[in-house]
């Protein structure tokens, strides 16, 4: 699925959180397995604290993992101080750091792990009927290797590269880490620049401002698009605005090369590689050497999937589906507005639906509706009445 929510996680602004990492039974070069699952374009991975199981985030682009509420009230786990953290809204908050006596992958073990104890936040309203725990962040994942085969959705983890590595050509990029943070060399239009890997973001390619002002400068002409509505999500709350779609000529990261990539760009956004770019590889992670590998799944790498004139996604909060947005050159844009409730989709009724019927359509009906070239949505006119609307894919 494309054109989801996007999940802003937590970035820390002081140093002084440490992991403590101890694998107890297991030699270093064995292999844990654990199967995974991608929601809304982002990978959720099981985690095992106090022998209970939860549902984390898997997210290099959270310097510090961070549990719920719920799981800090279930487990032997107590309060030790507090930090300062910055959201990617550079909002500020103080919040608890905790320590988990133990934390468990597959097989692999962490012990007094501290992490930060989450603001209240209601994971469904972006995940539906999935209750999410937590996020695993950066400094619990830069102590293992991982592979993340986006083909079997399976996630290995290990304490040597070489028991994940296979004998299938790969591309290596190389990356430097700051602040629990994996930032990438890159090249987009023939030009350098720096980007963060972030798998809790679930698009491909975002640009700052200044990044985009000079594209913008350099090639007048660039393909761009403009969307209105709900631009993102985070823990304070939906951000609402415009974002611009762009079609790069080229983007090139350490071996790879790719044609005409698509970019978005919207106010205070950051320069982030998403899961969306790697959820097209088998992912090889090696914070040691500072490298990652990445395998063809055999999709094709160079595609760019159009997008619909109007984005829908589920409001979990009235069990409904809603326009998230809407291309503001579109013939459209004066008939949909943003957050206007759907009547139906096709021939689908999803105006009366339940919390788990909204969970199964979206889940099970949408997305192969999504691969088609046209829908048609119903939704009501100025005089309540039901005018039926044909949403065709457009490519920049």
């Amino acid at each position: 699925m494309k054109n989801i929510k996007n999940i802003l996680l937590i970035f820390i602004t002081i140093v002084g959180l440490n992991t403590f990492f101890v694998s107890a039974s297991e030699p270093s070069d064995s292999i844990s397995e654990v199967q995974y699952k991608t929601l809304n374009g982002i990978n959720i991975l099981p985690i095992t604290i106090d022998n209970k199981q939860y549902k984390f985030i898997f997210d290099t682009g959270a310097a510090i993992t961070a549990i719920s509420q719920e799981v800090f009230q279930n487990g032997n786990i107590n309060v030790i101080d507090s930090v300062l953290v910055r959201d990617a809204d550079n909002t500020t908050k103080h919040l608890k750091t905790v320590k988990i006596p133990q934390l468990r992958i597959g097989n692999k073990e962490f012990f007094s792990t501290r992490v930060v104890l989450q603001p209240k936040f209601n994971y469904s309203e972006i995940f539906g009927c999935e209750k999410i725990d937590g996020i695993l962040g950066y400094d619990i994942i830069k102590q293992m290797k991982w592979k993340i085969d986006n083909y079997t959705k399976k996630i290995y983890l290990s304490g040597n590269v070489n028991a994940l590595l296979s004998k299938k050509e790969a591309y290596k990029i190389k990356f430097k880490e700051k602040n629990n943070a994996i930032l990438i060399n890159t090249k987009i239009n023939g030009s350098k620049t720096i980007l963060k890997v972030d798998t809790g973001f679930n698009k491909e390619i975002s640009i700052n401002k200044f990044l985009y002002d000079f594209l913008k400068q350099k090639n007048s002409t660039i393909s761009e698009a403009q969307f209105k509505g709900w631009t993102k999500t985070t823990f304070y709350g939906k951000r609402h605005g415009a974002y611009q779609l762009l079609k790069l000529d080229t983007f090139e990261i350490g071996d790879l090369s790719l044609k005409e990539p698509i970019a978005r760009h919207s106010t205070n956004s950051h320069s982030i590689l998403g899961n969306e770019f790697f959820k097209k590889f088998v992912v090889i992670l090696d914070p040691s050497k500072q490298h990652i590998l990445l395998e063809s799944v055999g999709s094709n790498i160079e595609e760019n999937d159009p997008v619909f004139q109007a984005t829908l996604t589920p409001d979990y909060k009235t069990n409904t589906v809603i326009v998230k947005n809407i291309h503001t050159e579109s013939n459209l844009s004066e008939i949909i507005k943003p957050e206007i409730k759907i009547l139906k989709i096709n021939d689908v009724n999803v105006s009366n639906f339940s919390r788990n019927e909204l969970c199964d359509f979206w889940n099970n009906t949408w997305p192969g509706y999504f691969k088609g070239k046209t829908i048609k949505i119903t939704i009501p006119d100025e005089k309540g009445d039901q005018k039926e609307v044909e949403l065709v894919k457009v490519k920049l």
